[in-house]
């Protein structure tokens, strides 16, 4: 189904330039540096 999490999972990773950690988060950014994900560490 279009627009599911699934899809919009991936089309942030295809569009993902930079990441970053921060705390215990990693951060997808696009190229111009825009949050497009963010994942909380599993404990």
């Amino acid at each position: 189904m279009p627009g599911s999490q699934e899809d919009l999972f991936f089309k942030a990773l295809e569009m993902t330039r930079k990441a970053r950690l921060d705390r215990d988060q990693l951060v997808l950014m696009d190229e111009a540096g825009k949050e497009m994900a963010r994942f909380l560490k599993a404990n």
